[in-house]
């Protein structure tokens, strides 16, 4: 009896311990994905989903800039391609149009195109039209916020682009099954346009 008695409080703690071990390593991936989650938000993470987006929306307009130094960005896409979300950044320069497609995860090139541009385009003629200035913009995580705020609902892809003189990010908000599109002024963050996708 004696044995017994001392036997059971003994299986006790170590059954008690055996818990407090396994809440304990549950505890340890809970901060590992609050830890995750912090990293992830200090690269883009764009949208309330934490979209994972490693590459930033300046580390890819860099990228872009280097390979095509004497090139005017005039389009910027983050739009979740075949294998995640990619980034698409379209230029001119004097004479070629470009463009650069890299995958928003690794930062590394999906494809990449170039083009001699039409002579009504050339000679810096779409550059100057369509080149938009890096200085002053609001970054995809700032217009995600306007335009979830604006459309109820999370962020899913961004486009940045100039078109008679306005340059605007449209940023797509789903929720649910309805979409809508939220147009906001890429230097000011004003709302110019909300639009719903039937």
């Amino acid at each position: 009896m004696k044995k017994l008695t001392w036997v059971l409080p003994l299986v006790l703690a170590l059954g008690l311990a055996g818990c407090g071990q396994k809440q304990s390593s549950d505890n340890d991936s809970s901060s590992s994905a609050v830890k995750t989650s912090k990293t992830s938000s200090s690269s883009t993470t764009t949208s309330s989903a934490k979209v994972d987006v490693k590459v930033t929306f300046d580390q890819a307009w860099q990228t872009f800039t280097d390979k095509h130094a004497d090139a005017a960005v005039t389009n910027v896409e983050l739009d979740k391609g075949m294998s995640g979300y990619e980034y698409k950044i379209e230029g001119t320069s004097n004479d070629q149009e470009y463009e650069l497609v890299l995958d928003a995860q690794t930062g590394k090139t999906v494809r990449e195109h170039q083009e001699k541009l039409d002579a009504d385009e050339a000679n810096g003629v779409q550059k100057r039209e369509d080149g938009i200035k890096k200085t002053g913009l609001k970054n995809i995580d700032d217009v995600t916020k306007i335009a979830e705020k604006q459309a109820k609902g999370t962020a899913s892809q961004w486009d940045l682009s100039k078109d008679d003189g306005s340059t605007t990010w449209e940023v797509k908000v789903q929720q649910g099954h309805q979409s809508t599109e939220v147009t906001i002024d890429a230097y000011s963050g004003a709302v110019v346009n909300t639009e719903q996708d039937d």
